[in-house]
């Protein structure tokens, strides 16, 4: 007799040698992390009206806090921003009131030599034979600083100031530069009387001509016309300065 087959399903071979799935660690973390991830409402859900309020209102307090602690940190930078930039305009300020005083002072200088030279040439053009003592003119300025001006307007502290600040501010800078302007329009007319000074009255007067000297006398009036411009700006500014305290 034939032996009987010993025939075994393929599909219950298969099931008996498989092994036991094993996680991988990466893949244990990756399951407690899914899990830990899962956030349920601490109260449970809203089933009233009463309690969908009570949440809208926490929610509602929690945003204005945030708000009003942001609000009150901006405050203070702006604040401690104004108050860095009035110091720092204060100290520009006395710097150049400093300045100003000595510019004004030469320039009183400048006016005393120039009425000198106006009075010479008049009076040689008059008398040959007048005797010229020596003349000079000498014009200096210092600078006048805008930095901390500039530097508070590129910061933003100007903004926070209140208007009638920023007003006098403003009317000081404005006049500072209306002076530095006067001042360098008035540099190539300076410079060109001191020139003449030097050729047009040597000692000689036979070497001195009349063109010459109408020229020098043209310059001195023009160069006096300019001083007393820049007094009268000097002077404004000065008034200004007295306005910030």
């Amino acid at each position: 007799m034939p032996e009987p087959e010993n025939t075994i399903e393929p599909q219950k071979i298969a099931a008996d040698n498989t092994e036991p799935r094993q996680e991988t660690p990466s893949q244990e973390a990756s399951a407690h992390k899914e899990h830990s991830m899962d956030i349920h409402p601490i109260h449970g859900p809203v089933r009233t009206l009463r309690e969908f309020f009570v949440h809208l209102l926490i929610i509602t307090l929690g945003i204005l806090i945030a708000l009003s602690l942001e609000g009150l940190l901006e405050w203070q930078h702006h604040r401690l921003l104004v108050r860095e930039a009035r110091e720092n305009l204060a100290a520009e300020i006395q710097r150049n009131k400093k300045t100003l005083a000595e510019d004004m002072a030469n320039l009183r200088k400048s006016e005393t030599q120039l009425n000198e030279i106006i009075s010479t040439v008049q009076k040689l053009e008059s008398d040959s034979t007048f005797k010229v003592n020596q003349l000079s003119f000498s014009s200096g300025f210092g600078s006048l600083a805008s930095t901390s001006w500039n530097t508070a307007n590129r910061s933003g502290a100007i903004g926070y100031m209140a208007y009638d600040e920023v007003e006098k501010y403003t009317e000081v800078y404005d006049q500072q530069q209306n002076v530095l302007t006067v001042e360098f329009q008035s540099l190539p007319s300076f410079t060109q009387l001191t020139g003449l000074l030097i050729t047009v009255l040597p000692k000689d007067r036979k070497h001195m001509s009349e063109s010459g000297l109408e020229e020098l006398e043209r310059l001195a009036n023009r160069a006096l016309i300019l001083v007393r411009t820049l007094e009268n700006s000097a002077q404004e500014l000065e008034t200004d300065y007295g306005k910030i305290r």
